[in-house]
């Protein structure tokens, strides 16, 4: 079921999964951002903080479990590339931990 407007680039898709959690089975929402086309990743940067902007404002998520971000590396001219370490390896995943939260988010200061 596509959210965003009709035309965009970007389509954002909800849709419900099982998950296999303990003993018993629960559903958990999954909230699909797609982007279609080649752009700089500043573009990308920029329209991602607009959708998740939009995401909050239109559906009132405040918060997420871990989220997964896949990227297709181009050229600039829409040929594929392969980012590499220093020592020749292809990079296939790269880990960023959450930001760390101040004892001062759990207190309510207004």
């Amino acid at each position: 079921m596509p959210l965003s407007q009709p035309g965009s680039r970007l389509r954002l898709v909800a849709f419900t999964r099982g998950v296999l959690g303990g003993c018993c089975r629960r559903s958990e929402t999954v909230m699909k951002i797609r982007i279609k086309g080649e752009m700089t990743l500043a573009q990308m940067r920029q329209l991602l903080i607009e959708e998740l902007l939009s995401v909050e404002d239109r559906f009132a998520v405040r918060h997420s479990l871990d989220a997964t971000l896949y990227i297709n590396p181009t050229n600039g001219f829409g040929d594929t590339v392969s980012p590499r370490y220093s020592n020749g390896k292809e990079v296939t995943v790269v880990y960023a931990a959450a930001p760390y939260r101040s004892a001062a988010e759990f207190y309510d200061t207004e």
